[in-house]
Formats: C-alpha cells, structure tokens, sequence
C-alpha cells in the first residue's frame, strides 16, 4: 500500500494509493499534452530528501521510465523526485489485487529503491517510502518550505548511518524434540524471552537507534517461526563492533535454538518518523487545490 510520510509537520500535501477500506479522492486535472496530442495526467513522485548540493548528481528514469529523476531545490534541502503519468502510473494499483499488479508493484519498488540508494552513495538522505506522490511540483515545494528545519535536522544526525535488519528464528534443529509441540511450555517461553532481550540488549549497544518490530509473548515461540525482528541504525565507525557482536551472538545462541539472520546495509527507511520515534506513519487523502 502506498504511504505518506505526514509526521514530519503533521500536514500533507500528497496524494496517496487508496488505503485497503477505500477512500474517497477527487479526480485530479492536471495534464499535459502527448506527442499524439492527446492528454496525459501527471504528478510529482518523491523518493527522498538530500541536500541542495546534490543536484549535479545524474540518476537516470525515474519509476516511470518515461521521465528521468531530478533534484527539485528549496533553500537548503533538495527533494529527489520525477514525473510520473497516470496513464501508465496509477495509484489504485498499489494495492495489488491482481497478480499483474502485484509484479509491477515489485518493479516499481525495486526502482524507487535503487534510485534512493543511488543518493545515498553520495550524500546523507531522508528515504520516503513507496508511494509518495505530489500533485505537482508546487504543491513539492510548499511541502518543502513548511518541513525543511526538521528535514535537515534528520540529515544531520541521521542522513548518513545505515538501517540494518536483525530478525531472529527459533531453529528447528535445536529445538524441542517433541516434533508435534507447536508451543513450548512456559519456563521455555521465559528464557526464550531473556535471550532475545540480552540480543536487543547487546546490539543496541553499539547503534544509535533500535526499532523493534516484533516481540515474541507467551503465545508465540513454535519452531522455525520468528521470535525478534527488529531495525538498527548504525553509524559507519559503529559498524565493525555491531558486526563482532552479531556474530558472537550467532555462535553462542545457536545453541539455545535460536538463529539470527541480518541483512543491511539500508538507507534509514524506519527512522525517518520526524515527531516521534514510536509514532504510527499516518495516511492523508487531499484534494487538489
């Protein structure tokens, strides 16, 4: 589903997908005119935020490969961004109910990642996620001036560390040897309990930010199910002791049945909520003015 981004000032201008219970949005009437003379609707798609001297940078078609990506600037900050056309680019279809919608959806995803990373080879950034559209560029760039202090506040003290992902399964082979216990009894419950918060506990150590995403209670805990799923942000002079830790943890928790896969290095995608680290990303519809 497509998101916006609406806590950085707790205003929006975007338009986004419809959420799944299905809002109710304004046809839009903002066209330009095909070779073949017939209309297209576009609007603004946003990747992310960066600073303003990044413009030089050359990214290549946006997701809409029609348009090639462009840095649109407002005072100190630049907004990564391309045009997208409504014939070819349309919003509903980021619900996925169909299998051909759900393959251009990968697609769509895979390219809004790689132009994110493409910034982040160069410059800090602020990821926005999937789906953030803008009605037009001045609609962009009235969003841009009402944000832009704690944009660059996050460009600052977060723009350039790194997302890492840390999940940790419950490994079958270590694992209660009843194979038709699907829940273990409670004492292994608890301790289960204790090892992931010592894993929390010693990652979070060595990195500025943790969001952890699930927690396992006492109704959880079958084998090969995940118990801990959890988001850190690492600065690079903090990544060589994380690493040390994450396989230390990997040798000594193995043995009590629990295995941690990691995956990374991300641009901060779930570090980019601006009035609150717990804060649920909202989703706004607007009418165009």
């Amino acid at each position: 589903m497509a998101e916006v981004d609406s806590s950085i000032d707790g205003t929006s201008k975007e338009r986004t997908a419809p959420s799944r219970a299905g809002a109710h949005q304004r046809p839009l009437n903002i066209s330009l005119e095909q070779a073949d003379g017939s209309e297209m609707t576009q609007h603004t798609y946003l990747y992310a935020f960066t600073w303003a001297r990044c413009t030089s940078l050359e990214i290549g078609p946006g997701i809409d490969t029609r348009f090639e990506v462009e840095f649109v600037r407002q005072g100190q900050l630049a907004a990564v961004a391309s045009r997208v056309g409504l014939d070819r680019f349309d919003a509903e279809r980021f619900e996925a109910k169909t299998a051909g919608d759900a393959r251009w959806l990968e697609r769509v995803a895979m390219r809004h990642d790689q132009v994110v990373r493409e910034v982040v080879r160069h410059m800090p950034v602020m990821p926005l996620r999937l789906g953030t559209l803008f009605h037009n560029r001045s609609a962009l760039l009235w969003r841009m001036s009402r944000c832009e202090a704690k944009v660059a506040a996050f460009l600052h003290d977060r723009g350039d560390r790194q997302e890492w992902a840390v999940k940790v399964f419950m490994d079958t082979s270590k694992a209660t040897p009843n194979a038709s216990c699907q829940v273990p009894p409670p004492p292994q419950v608890c301790c289960m309990q204790r090892e992931i918060h010592e894993i929390k506990t010693i990652l979070a150590s060595h990195a500025d930010h943790c969001r952890v995403h699930f927690l396992p209670n006492n109704s959880n805990g079958r084998r090969g199910k995940i118990v801990y799923d959890a988001a850190y942000l690492l600065s690079r002079s903090a990544l060589d002791c994380w690493s040390a830790a994450v396989q230390h943890l990997q040798k000594t928790k193995r043995f009590k049945g629990l295995l941690l896969k990691v995956a990374g290095p991300s641009p901060p995608y779930h570090f980019c909520s601006m009035r609150n680290e717990s804060a649920l990303r909202q989703q706004d519809t607007v009418d165009s003015e």
